[in-house]
């Protein structure tokens, strides 16, 4: 199965509604041998948003860049939720096939923005805008602490935590000049900075990554930004410590 949520849009509220936004929800969902899509439903927070109109639509642009010949079915939905719990957990969304099977739509990280002010925000596809914050000492840390080549392959070795909630990241994502480029999740137990930042019980707080097509890559550092993405609804921009790391696992490990 492949398929993305690419917009969770928010539309303007009509006058004397309730207090649940609209939001017009879109993306593309293919099942291959599940059959057809027969219906999208969204969730925020655990329960259902209440849906208005589900419209299926080709999209044969679509079926011609991946070269399958069946159709590829877009959907456009209508939805309402409350627009506090969307900014800060997002719609779930799930595509329903003709095999009575159901899957789960991506998501999309969206280039940042940011304000007259210059504070930025990494908008996310389901509705989610993350206030891009630093690293804040005794609330949330964390760093990339190795960027560098393992074979053909470009690796990050880092970590982060919610220091203050006792939590780690929901994932880290990756950009390159100014556009996502890839996302993976805490994967490695670091049990000496979990010790270090006095949380000895928050042991899985590190990550190691590989960047697609990396081989080729031969833009500067700079140009990379790391965010780890919190429950609390920020992305915390990791520092690139790679001149002076810390001692941490093996790259290839």
């Amino acid at each position: 199965m492949q398929g993305s949520l690419d917009s969770a849009a928010a539309v303007p509220q009509p006058l004397g509604g309730d207090s649940d936004t609209g939001f017009a929800l879109s993306g593309w969902a293919f099942g291959a041998d599940r059959g057809r899509v027969v219906d999208i439903v969204a969730f925020v927070d655990d329960g259902l948003a209440s849906s208005e109109r589900v419209h299926l639509v080709s999209l044969p642009d679509v079926a011609a860049a991946v070269g399958d010949a069946a159709e590829w079915p877009g959907f456009v939905m209508d939805a309402r939720a409350d627009s506090s719990d969307v900014a800060r957990l997002g719609f779930v969304v799930f595509a329903l096939f003709e095999d009575g099977t159901a899957s789960r739509l991506a998501l999309r990280y969206l280039p940042i923005e940011s304000d007259w002010t210059g504070r930025e925000t990494l908008p996310v596809s389901d509705g989610r805008r993350l206030a891009v914050m630093p690293p804040l000492a005794g609330v949330f840390d964390g760093s990339v602490e190795r960027m560098t080549f393992v074979g053909r392959q470009f690796v990050l070795v880092g970590w982060a935590a919610d220091i203050e909630r006792s939590e780690r990241p929901r994932q880290i994502i990756v950009y390159r000049d100014g556009e996502y480029l890839a996302s993976f999740g805490i994967n490695r137990e670091r049990p000496e900075i979990a010790q270090a930042i006095g949380r000895p019980g928050l042991r899985r707080i590190g990550f190691r990554g590989v960047l697609p097509g990396s081989a080729a890559v031969t833009a500067p550092r700079p140009n990379y930004r790391v965010f780890a993405v919190l429950a609390r609804g920020v992305a915390v921009e990791l520092r690139l410590d790679t001149a002076s790391a810390p001692a941490a696992e093996d790259p290839a490990g």
